[in-house]
C-alpha cells in the first residue's frame, strides 16, 4: 500500500469489555465494550470512540457462539468526513452478526 502522504507519530488507546451470563442453564449472555483510540497523541482532534452492546447465544457447551451486536463509532474533527450534501459525518452505526467456533 502506498500513500502520497504518510503521517508518523504515536498513538494509544484502551478498551473495557464485560459479559454477563443470564444463568448457568441459559445459553444467553449480554455483553458490552467501550473503546477509545487517540490516533496521533501529538495532535488534537484525532480521537475515535466506539460503543458496542449485544447478546451472545452459546451452542454445544461454548464450542459455538453466535453474536448479535450494535456498534457506534464517533470521530473527532480531523477524522470526520463531509457528505455530498455538506453534512458533517461524525459517527457510524452498524448491526453485526458474528460467529466463533472453538475446536
Amino acid at each position: 500500500f502506498r500513500a502520497s502522504v504518510q503521517n508518523k507519530g504515536s498513538s494509544n488507546g484502551l478498551y473495557w469489555q464485560a459479559e454477563y451470563y443470564l444463568s448457568e442453564e441459559n445459553p444467553f449472555s449480554l455483553f458490552g465494550r467501550y473503546e477509545s483510540w487517540d490516533r496521533f497523541k501529538e495532535e488534537s482532534d484525532y480521537d475515535q470512540k466506539s460503543y458496542l452492546m449485544g447478546i451472545n447465544w452459546y451452542y454445544d457447551r461454548n464450542h459455538i457462539r453466535f453474536s448479535l451486536a450494535w456498534q457506534q463509532d464517533r470521530f473527532d474533527q480531523n477524522l470526520r468526513k463531509e457528505l455530498a450534501n455538506g453534512e458533517d459525518y461524525n459517527r457510524e452505526e452498524r448491526l453485526k452478526f458474528t460467529t466463533m467456533w472453538n475446536f
